[in-house]
């Protein structure tokens, strides 16, 4: 047999780079395409759950402003230029699709669509902090003492509950709101129901100790606090677990 000219293997070497340079504009439209329908998706997901949220919150008490729910017209509008965005990408003739998803409205309609539920999550954010701020309970800004006798388990559901209350509510999915301000009730329900526990917790001690344990748990409580019914109480090993002395200068 013969061997391959020169010009044969060239040839046929340029008829292989031409088929590896169609697959990879075949699989770039593909991988174009696949990016459309993914934003398509999330933007549909997003105005979904928008939707989804808003009387979900307002069941709660939660006063979401007009601005917040996207408009008829624009909701219209946005899902509108969406199933237009859908049905772009649809077909058998790749090169066709890909020339659609490369316009200029296709493109502008979900830039609106994603602003229009942007706006929207952030609006029902605010409007659930507001009510978080609605719901704090007085007192809470004050310390969570382990004051002695006191278990551990109370403090630490103080603990959690006051970081939860104080945690502005923002950059939460829509879909998550309801979840979030739920969470906020129980931590309110928490907080009214334990934190008077905690209180007569000191209440039970003689005034001198209750003046001393209040004085310890802020900056500290000064020497003449240290009265003779102090200095029994702290003669107890009970009592001075969760004590400790530090000098200042």
């Amino acid at each position: 047999m013969a061997p391959e000219s020169l010009n044969t293997r060239a040839e046929k070497l340029l008829n292989r780079l031409v088929q590896v340079r169609e697959h990879e504009q075949v699989a770039g439209a593909r991988d174009a395409i696949e990016q459309v329908k993914a934003r398509v998706r999330q933007r549909r997901e997003a105005l979904l759950e928008i939707a989804q949220a808003v009387p979900e919150l307002r069941e709660r008490g939660v006063a979401v402003p007009a601005a917040a729910e996207p408009a008829a017209g624009a909701l219209s509008k946005a899902k509108s230029t969406l199933r237009s965005a859908a049905s772009a990408v649809v077909g058998n003739d790749l090169a066709a699709i890909v020339e659609r998803i490369k316009a200029e409205s296709l493109d502008k309609a979900l830039v609106v669509a994603d602003k229009i539920a942007k706006t929207s999550v952030v609006k029902l954010n605010t409007a659930v902090d507001e009510r978080r701020r609605q719901l704090l309970p007085e007192g809470l800004d004050r310390k969570v003492t382990p004051y002695p006798g006191v278990s551990e388990s109370l403090v630490f559901r103080l603990e959690q509950a006051q970081s939860t209350l104080k945690a502005t509510v923002d950059g939460v999915r829509a879909a998550d709101l309801a979840k979030r301000l739920d969470k906020i009730v129980v931590a309110v329900e928490t907080w009214e129901r334990d934190r008077p526990e905690l209180e007569r917790a000191l209440e039970d001690n003689h005034p001198e100790i209750k003046v001393f344990l209040r004085e310890a748990a802020g900056d500290g409580a000064p020497w003449h606090l240290i009265t003779p019914r102090v200095r029994e109480w702290l003669g107890d090993p009970q009592n001075t677990a969760s004590l400790k002395v530090v000098l200042r200068p």
